[in-house]
């Protein structure tokens, strides 16, 4: 993907909210680009911060792509996690 379409794409993804962001990233991540599908969820998981579900998928996906930032991603995860009190949800997650 040209870094133009990358640019379209993800200013049309800032502007979905929650969950229709994340199917769109979901959607660009089947079709073959990763690196849009990658801009996407870094962006939804930057523009919502106390988003578990947002924060989750990146972590999942950059641990698919073997990504570095995965650790990281993952502890973002946890402390939202923390902060919500979904005890059972932060005991799958820390493993």
């Amino acid at each position: 993907m040209k870094a133009s379409s990358a640019v379209l794409a993800l200013l049309f993804l800032t502007s979905l909210k929650g969950n229709d962001a994340l199917d769109k990233a979901r959607e660009l991540e089947k079709s073959g680009d990763v690196s849009g599908a990658r801009a996407a969820l870094a962006a939804t998981a930057q523009h919502s911060p106390g988003d578990v579900d947002a924060l989750l998928d990146y972590a999942q996906f950059l641990v698919r792509y073997g990504d570095p930032d995965s650790r990281a991603a993952y502890a973002r995860t946890f402390e939202a996690i923390e902060k919500s009190g979904d005890r059972a949800r932060l005991a799958t997650v820390a493993r």
